[in-house]
């Protein structure tokens, strides 16, 4: 099992062999393809793990991890069903998740972005995108709950002037981390604010 993006709703999801998977959080379709990665691109991932390629990281996603406060809280209050069933589900979803890796890398000198997961030690999900002196970087501002059920995120997208692109989700409290703004800065860009709250205070970039 490994974990996908939804290209609609742009959620993780766990899948297995190829096929068509319906998304539990957005209920769209999606077919899942048998991909296989080019001894090219298997190159350039090398390059970028021994440092032979200059670049720069744009996003990577770590592999999950139960934080010591949600653990703690859990354990305290393991007296109800609620708390250790969402324990439970964490351990098995870390569990799942624990060698899944997806990563965003710019190329200096081929001007190039690319995506790519890593499961289970095995290079999978590739893509290149080619980036021109028109492309965009959009940013939407996602204010999060109340109680901080739901953290504040960003919703990040690099498209190309032809209209190729990337997404990701970035928060501060995920196991992720993104150089969105050092990469627009380098490379001179400006980054859009978009959507209802492209207002915000804390929104990422111009209105």
């Amino acid at each position: 099992m490994s974990l996908v993006e939804c290209p609609s709703c742009h959620k993780s999801i766990e899948v297995g062999s190829i096929g068509i998977y319906e998304c539990p959080y957005c209920n769209e379709e999606f077919e899942l393809e048998d991909e296989d990665v080019s001894e090219e691109i298997f190159n350039l991932i090398d390059g970028i793990n021994d440092g032979s390629i200059k670049h720069s990281i744009v996003y990577q996603r770590f592999p999950e991890k139960i934080g010591i406060p949600f653990l703690i809280i859990c354990v305290v209050t393991s007296f109800l069903i609620m708390p250790l069933t969402l324990l439970i589900e964490r351990i098995y979803f870390v569990s799942k998740s624990k060698r899944n890796q997806r990563k965003i890398i710019f190329l200096h000198d081929e001007y190039l972005l690319i995506e790519y997961e890593i499961s289970d030690s095995e290079v999978s999900h590739t893509r290149e995108i080619s980036l021109d002196d028109d492309f965009s970087i959009l940013s939407e501002y996602e204010p999060g709950s109340d109680g901080a059920v739901r953290s504040p995120s960003y919703a990040i997208t690099i498209r190309s002037d032809s209209g190729e692109q990337v997404f990701f989700w970035y928060s501060v409290t995920d196991v992720s981390t993104s150089s969105i703004e050092e990469f627009a800065k380098f490379m001179n860009k400006e980054i859009e604010a978009v959507g209802p709250y492209r207002n915000h205070r804390y929104a990422m970039g111009k209105a």
